[in-house]
């Protein structure tokens, strides 16, 4: 396992609370997400993977909203043949992502409403599933040790670099 994936894993077990659960869950579902329209109304696509924060984005979307939702696992057909693992939720997802903080009567937002990161802790939580979601990080030990987290847009990612710095 990657240095990357070992500290992904880590990050996925700790155990957050109250609005934090919401912050890390809104950039969790952000970054790993797509929306797809049909008869049946709007779903809500998640793929990843790594099978440590599917697990987490699971348990949370779960236990903060207690909706069904499937999972699948698909393997890449790369050199590598890593497993994507993914799943839908059918039902409210436009409730989910208003509670979110990513989505209002106008469609998808490019970055969360203040509310969902209005202490330093949901700002950090934040972080924590940006970086679970889209990011990396290699070993202290490495000459050119960095982190990288991957934006949506470039809205998102100066939303980001305030969050780092406040």
């Amino acid at each position: 396992m990657s240095f990357a994936a070992e500290v992904k894993q880590e990050v996925a077990q700790k155990i957050m609370e109250g609005n934090d659960i919401r912050a890390e869950l809104s950039a969790l579902i952000q970054m790993t997400s797509s929306l797809s329209l049909s008869n049946r109304g709007m779903t809500l696509l998640v793929s990843l993977e790594n099978a440590a924060v599917s697990r987490t984005i699971y348990r949370l979307v779960k236990e903060r909203y207690g909706v069904e939702i499937s999972l699948f696992v698909k393997r890449k057909m790369n050199l590598r043949k890593n497993r994507i693992y993914g799943m839908r939720i059918m039902s409210a997802a436009p409730k989910i992502l208003e509670d979110l903080g990513i989505y209002s009567t106008r469609g998808l937002l490019d970055k969360p409403l203040a509310k969902i990161v209005q202490t330093n802790n949901n700002a950090r939580a934040y972080l924590a599933g940006a970086f679970m979601a889209g990011g990396s990080i290699n070993s202290p030990e490495k000459s050119s040790y960095h982190l990288e987290i991957t934006a949506t847009s470039e809205e998102h990612a100066l939303f980001m670099v305030s969050l780092l710095e406040r």
